[in-house]
């Protein structure tokens, strides 16, 4: 089952994955300061998302949970998705 269960969520952690480390280039390319920032921006984010991710899930639901996520990505991604295909 662990084997099972570890490539079916491989393509969802590589997707998920993906997004920091462009945006990490990104920054340097136009900015080094905002290097630093930008680890400080997503510690910060880490945090607090995590936190209220556990609220969410047990005042709304985990479907939710699960399309506030969704939603997320698809907005982060059309907004700074042309940042990307640009370079």
């Amino acid at each position: 089952r662990i084997p099972l269960l570890s490539v079916s969520c491989l393509p969802a952690a590589f997707l998920m994955g993906i997004p920091f480390p462009l945006g990490l280039r990104a920054v340097a390319g136009n900015r080094e300061s905002g290097v630093p920032w930008a680890w400080a921006i997503t510690g910060y984010t880490s945090v607090v998302g995590s936190s209220l991710a556990g609220v969410l899930a047990v005042t709304q639901g985990f479907v939710a949970l699960l399309l506030l996520g969704i939603v997320s990505y698809l907005l982060a991604g059309l907004i700074f998705g042309s940042t990307f295909v640009n370079r």
